[in-house]
């Protein structure tokens, strides 16, 4: 049990982080991939903050697209072209404008007022509780903690949110999307698709949930980005003291996301 919960909680890092480190021998471009990765993370929202804001029910193609351009860089290192001049068939089209609505939501949210005073109540959190003098880089702490606590909150408005998510990503027609993403310029289409079934296959969102396991999360997000050191008991305990005040504040202020989003 232990053993599936850890592979599972990997697949929550690989989604969350930007993790596909390509095997280059200079340090240097090492050192770049990691600084990459803080900022990639730094500009996106989680995959059910996508899905709970712009998914159209009975269409899972479009609601794939919503995620897919994470989905993408997460497994491959690789930016979708989004080019309109693609020529796809409509069935390939509705990934095209998930896809494009994806980057239009990740831009609203990132430059809400709601994000920037959740990171800025986390950050001063973590400094009034010693999180900050323990855990190193506490801004990328504060952002990614709240990407994750949000995806919570989202559990427990929608109870069968995260169900609805992985049903439509079980229902995808895997010949439509291979031809879309190789005309949206993934050329390794098996490598891609095998990743892609074991992220449905580990269902990891229930587990943020779980306080314990989310501070897991952090963790391996952590540890994925460079920060190559598993947290002692001491950080994990003061960082998992945080979450329900965080999810509270959160829980809170939403209405004021909600009207943030709505304006676009």
């Amino acid at each position: 049990m232990l053993k599936k919960l850890h592979k599972n909680l990997f697949f929550a890092s690989l989604a969350t982080a930007n993790i596909i480190y390509r095997h280059q021998k200079s340090g240097f471009s090492c050192l770049a991939a990691n600084i990459g990765s803080f900022f990639y993370l730094c500009r996106t929202l989680n995959y059910l903050g996508h899905f709970y804001f712009d998914r159209i029910k009975g269409i899972p193609a479009y609601n794939l697209g919503l995620v897919l351009p994470d989905l993408v860089k997460n497994f491959t290192g690789i930016r979708l072209n989004l080019n309109e001049d693609l020529n796809l068939p409509e069935s390939n089209n509705l990934f095209l404008k998930g896809s494009k609505k994806h980057i239009v939501t990740d831009k609203i949210f990132h430059s809400s007022a709601f994000f920037k005073d959740a990171e800025a109540f986390t950050l001063s959190m973590f400094k009034e509780k010693g999180v900050y003098q323990i855990i190193p880089r506490s801004w990328f702490l504060a952002h990614i903690a709240n990407e994750l606590i949000l995806d919570k909150v989202l559990m427990l408005k929608e109870n069968n949110l995260a169900n609805d998510f992985y049903n439509d990503l079980n229902n995808i027609n895997i010949e439509d999307l291979t031809q879309f993403l190789q005309s949206a310029g993934v050329v390794e289409t098996a490598s891609f698709l095998g990743k892609f079934q074991k992220f449905k296959d580990a269902a990891y969102l229930p587990h943020y949930l779980h306080n314990e396991k989310l501070v897991f999360a952090l963790n391996r997000i952590y540890m994925r980005v460079g920060m190559n050191q598993e947290w002692i008991n001491e950080q994990k305990q003061l960082l998992e003291s945080c979450i329900e005040t965080i999810e509270n504040y959160l829980e809170l202020n939403f209405p004021l996301l909600q009207q943030e989003m709505l304006i676009y």
